[in-house]
């Protein structure tokens, strides 16, 4: 089951937000997404839910979350198998290791749609009670350093 914890935020001072849907909240910075989970975004982006995740959304570059908790209490390793052995055998630039109380896998994966070639890169954050799951879509080869960053900036505080 997901758990969702939707705080409201404003964006930063001074950023510009003109090609955002003013309808919807932004986001920018450190942001909340469950009592345990957060993450850094480095500008701002709307923010919504859609198909049950959390989406942060900007031109070129959307974010999907979904946090999980650990129902039948497998350990961190347990979870991290189970994560590394769904890997598709086309993903590439895998990177998989412990890090603190926390396991991360995250790896490229590019999907063809019917509007062409679609970039992504995927993260997984695994601790004790449970674990976010990313999916992180871009327009442009060169935000590959940034989705690498912002699956790299989650951060756990959970007991």
């Amino acid at each position: 089951m997901a758990l969702l914890l939707l705080l409201p935020l404003a964006p930063a001072w001074g950023q510009d937000v003109t090609e955002l849907n003013p309808a919807l909240p932004i986001v920018d910075g450190a942001v909340q997404i469950t009592e345990a989970w957060s993450i850094e975004l480095d500008q701002p982006y709307n923010r919504t839910q859609q198909d049950g995740a959390l989406v942060f959304w900007r031109p070129g570059f959307t974010i999907w979350l979904s946090a999980w908790g650990n129902e039948n209490h497998d350990s961190i390793e347990q979870r991290a198998e189970w994560i590394v052995a769904e890997s598709a055998p086309d993903d590439y630039d895998i990177v998989s290791g412990q890090r603190g109380a926390v396991f991360r896998h995250a790896f490229r994966r590019d999907e063809e749609t019917t509007e062409g070639l679609l970039q992504g890169f995927y993260g997984y954050t695994v601790a004790a009670d449970g674990h976010l799951q990313m999916a992180i879509f871009f327009d442009a080869e060169e935000d590959l350093a940034l989705a690498k960053s912002i699956v790299e900036s989650v951060r756990y505080s959970g007991p």
